[in-house]
């Protein structure tokens, strides 16, 4: 993994702005398993590109604000 993602942050944030995103229901949107959904979250899976894009959608955030480079 060469990148640190922010999903985590991001839900939490939205949350804190009244405007949570159910993790079951991100997963699911996703087509995944809610564990894998937390794979992503703490950065114990890579994230395929055609789902960071869905995130990016769903989370209505720039895809380059979900992921830092790591190092």
């Amino acid at each position: 993994m060469n990148y640190i993602c922010h999903i985590g942050s991001i839900l939490q944030k939205r949350k804190e702005q009244g405007k949570p995103i159910d993790r079951y229901w991100l997963a699911e949107q996703l087509g995944i398993k809610y564990q894998m959904l937390n794979k992503y979250i703490n950065n114990k899976a890579d994230i395929p590109m055609s789902k960071a894009i869905k995130l990016s959608i769903l989370l209505e955030t720039p895809i380059n604000e979900l992921f830092t480079p790591k190092g």
